[in-house]
């Protein structure tokens, strides 16, 4: 669809807010809001172990803009109920609760805003769903595996080939809890935070809360289900679905990204016609929390030439 017909296509009467649980058709359940409005609807996806507090900078830009954010967490995520213990989460399914939450509410078409795993997500939506599919907005998405280009090589690609596989042979009740209490713990805490911040973050830019915040979310995440997640990274390659990709695409890429690397972010925007693609030179794997101010800006930019939001 042309910028022009977006601009033309009329938005639906004012949507009200909600927020709750929504159960799908297999009985799963996700926790979702959405803060109504009479669109556009800008759906927010977060990355592997993240939580919606990793988008807290891009919603706060759109908040005073006429737009309706809509967003959820994952199956065992913040406030979604647990998965059961014989149960996989795979992006698949994720792909397809999203679906169903869009039905839910009465989403016809949105901007799907994804970042790292949250932008191969919404690569799949985009193949599986076109028509609900305005447009897509990737932050520092991996094309293919991520580990077969994180750094350091070759031992990231040992190292994660050899949990995923550690996981997918153990017994469910042999993998441990959500390990949350480490988060109590003042020496774990701060190890992880410094290993996080120097490895997905650009540590003179970004905050020590919000790293902070993040390893926190890390930590409640069940291990088995972030890699479960992660073996679904693992299969995924874009050129084995680009051809059916036509939406516009905006990508904003770190080009200090040690998780995918700018050359692995260029072999994505090659395989999806006519996207768009920003470098931010000082940003890591979260350049939206190194630069908010450049990275919303680019945002607000793209979705203003394509006809979704207004031109500032």
């Amino acid at each position: 669809m042309t910028a022009a017909a977006l601009a033309r296509e009329p938005h639906k009467s004012h949507a009200p807010a909600q927020t709750g649980l929504f159960e799908a058709r297999d009985g799963g359940r996700v926790y979702f809001e959405d803060t109504g409005g009479p669109g556009p609807v800008l759906f927010f996806i977060y990355g592997l172990g993240c939580s919606i507090r990793h988008w807290k900078y891009p919603m706060a830009h759109f908040r005073p803009q006429p737009v309706r954010q809509v967003w959820m967490d994952f199956r065992g995520h913040g406030r979604s109920p647990m998965v059961p213990v014989r149960q996989r989460l795979g992006i698949p399914m994720i792909v397809e609760d999203i679906r169903e939450l869009c039905a839910y509410l009465g989403v016809e078409g949105a901007v799907f805003l994804g970042q790292s795993m949250g932008g191969t997500i919404a690569l799949q939506l985009a193949n599986v769903a076109p028509a609900l599919t305005r447009a897509l907005v990737l932050l520092a998405s991996p094309g293919r595996d991520p580990g077969l280009t994180m750094e350091p090589q070759p031992l990231m690609r040992w190292l994660w080939n050899a949990l995923i596989a550690v996981t997918q042979v153990a017994p469910p009740a042999m993998l441990p809890q959500s390990p949350a209490h480490l988060a109590a713990n003042p020496l774990v805490m701060g190890a992880l935070t410094e290993i996080v911040r120097f490895g997905g973050f650009n540590a003179e830019l970004s905050k020590t809360e919000d790293i902070d915040e993040y390893v926190r979310g890390v930590l409640e995440v069940e291990p088995r289900l972030f890699f479960d997640m992660a073996r679904d990274l693992v299969g995924f390659d874009v050129a084995t679905i680009s051809p059916a990709l036509s939406c516009p695409a905006l990508i904003v890429a770190g080009a200090q990204d040690k998780i995918v690397p700018l050359a692995e972010t260029k072999r994505l925007a090659a395989a999806l016609p006519g996207c768009r693609l920003e470098v931010v030179p000082h940003g890591s794997h979260c350049p939206h929390f190194d630069d908010p101010g450049r990275v919303n800006r680019t945002i607000s930019a793209f979705l203003s030439d394509q006809g979704i939001l207004l031109a500032p």
